[in-house]
Parts: structure tokens; C-alpha cells; sequence
């Protein structure tokens, strides 16, 4: 009898109740994965995940100008974020400079 790995792993993961530290993990994996497709090598650096609750996630940027791009661009990193992960993974994005 032959069980798919991700079920099982899902269902463990509710079971011992880290299911939403888990989502967060993964919506703080994901932003940094589209915004490397969005900013250029040396932009990307000076942008960090601090955290994620709640469905929102604050990001510390080195840069005032990045912040901006990055804010007119929240629209659609939040829809990429929530179709990767499920539909509401992700409400809002808290930007620190």
C-alpha cells in the first residue's frame, strides 16, 4: 500500500499544529523568489524577509527606490505568492527602510 508522500506531510504538519509557521515560511520563500525575477542582482541584496504573521509580511529595504518598485509591483507578487500557495497565503506587504 503505497501513500502520497505530500498528503502524508501535510497531514503531520497539521496534526502537530505548525501548519502556519510553515505557510509563512513558505510566502517569505516565495517573495524573495519573484523578486529576483523583478530586480536586478544588486537590488536584490539590499531588499530582505523579516517576517511573516498574519497573512502579511514586512520587508526591510536598504533603498528608498526599490521600495517604490517594489510597492508598485505588490499587486502582482502578492497574486503570484497566493497562487503558488493558496488563495489568501498573503494580504499585505509591510515595507521597512
Amino acid at each position: 500500500m503505497f501513500h502520497n508522500l505530500q498528503s502524508l506531510l501535510s497531514g503531520s504538519i497539521k496534526r502537530v499544529g505548525i501548519n502556519q509557521q510553515v505557510e509563512e515560511s513558505l510566502v517569505m520563500e516565495k517573495y524573495k523568489e519573484i523578486i529576483d525575477g523583478i530586480l536586478a542582482p544588486e537590488e536584490a541584496d539590499k531588499v530582505k524577509t523579516m517576517y511573516a504573521r498574519n497573512k502579511s509580511l514586512v520587508v526591510a529595504s536598504l533603498s528608498d527606490g526599490i521600495t517604490e518598485k517594489l510597492q508598485k509591483e505588490e499587486g502582482k507578487i502578492i497574486s503570484k505568492i497566493n497562487e503558488k500557495l493558496g488563495s489568501d497565503a498573503l494580504n499585505k506587504i509591510k515595507y521597512i527602510t
